[in-house]
């Protein structure tokens, strides 16, 4: 039995008129500019920062939720800072400290990553990034 396909099944939820309505709506709020280099004459991505389990279709996220990002920083957000964090939660898990230590530590660390930078609030990605380094010390991955 073949797995599913998720990223073709997301692909064409973002072809839905409620997610096109809604990146519209995201677009405009943000007046057209990435939020992060502040770029207006690059084609425009709306992006969630962090996803959640409990919700299943791009369109039902809150606006708070999702951000105006150029195409460069959204791909940089993708390809580059989910790098950075594994290679920080492997360093952080790797260096000795007691698991009352890593937790304080990666839970800064996520503050800092987010401090500034999206609208909407990043708690679920805490959240998200928290139960998984809990995954990665029970199933003794790292």
């Amino acid at each position: 039995m073949s797995k599913p396909n998720y990223k073709a099944a997301y692909s064409e939820k973002l072809k839905d008129p409620r997610w096109q309505k809604k990146r519209l709506e995201i677009l405009n709020r943000d007046d057209w500019t990435c939020q992060i280099c502040g770029a207006k004459d690059r084609p425009l991505h709306a992006h969630h920062p962090q996803y959640s389990s409990e919700i299943s279709n791009p369109w039902e996220y809150d606006d708070q939720q999702i951000i105006t990002l150029c195409e460069s920083c959204h791909s940089i957000e993708h390809e580059c800072l989910h790098g950075a964090k594994e290679y920080l939660l492997i360093s952080i898990v790797n260096a000795g400290f007691n698991t009352s230590e890593k937790m304080g530590m990666l839970s800064d660390m996520i503050d800092t990553m987010n401090m500034g930078r999206f609208k909407g609030n990043p708690s679920n990605d805490k959240e998200v990034f928290l139960s998984m380094v809990a995954s990665y010390w029970e199933n003794g991955t790292v």
